[in-house]
């Protein structure tokens, strides 16, 4: 074998083996790019999973510790709103829902912010000595509701 010819043969495989290597290295890119947007749908799963988890129990504390007692008593405790703001707030779980869940998730998290508001304030204003003599006396009056109602 001359030497020309050892350099067409080393020449040959040399971009052989940079062929194969660039075919490779496009194949891993794109399995690596498969298996991310395979996590990143997992994730978002886990994430809505984690939101109707959050919405059951404020179901049943509307149910149970909310209705049976705004009217009479202090409602104990707040709705969680934690998991569905954070979503929101989440590029990938916004990147990954439709324009409806994200305005269903929307709405949601208002109607959750102004309930917990409204329990903020009906407890100030039951926590206010007026009220107390108003409620005794059964007079309270529709200014007072009206100022529980708006939250003024």
């Amino acid at each position: 074998m001359s030497v020309l010819e050892y350099i067409a043969d080393e020449r040959s495989r040399l971009l052989v083996n940079g062929l194969v290597a660039g075919i490779s290295f496009f194949v891993a890119l794109f399995a690596n790019r498969r298996v991310e947007e395979w996590n990143e749908r997992r994730i978002f799963r886990f994430t809505l999973n984690a939101i109707r988890t959050e919405a059951k129990s404020n179901q049943i504390d509307y149910l149970e510790g909310f209705m049976p007692h705004y009217e009479d008593a202090i409602v104990l405790r707040r709705f969680g709103m934690t998991t569905v703001s954070r979503a929101l707030a989440d590029p990938l779980f916004v990147k990954h829902a439709t324009p409806h869940q994200i305005d269903v998730l929307t709405e949601y998290l208002r109607r959750i912010s102004l309930s917990n508001s409204y329990r903020d304030m009906a407890e100030k204003l039951r926590f206010n000595d007026s009220y107390f003599h108003a409620k005794s006396e059964n007079q309270l009056s529709i200014g007072n509701r009206a100022w529980l109602w708006l939250g003024r």
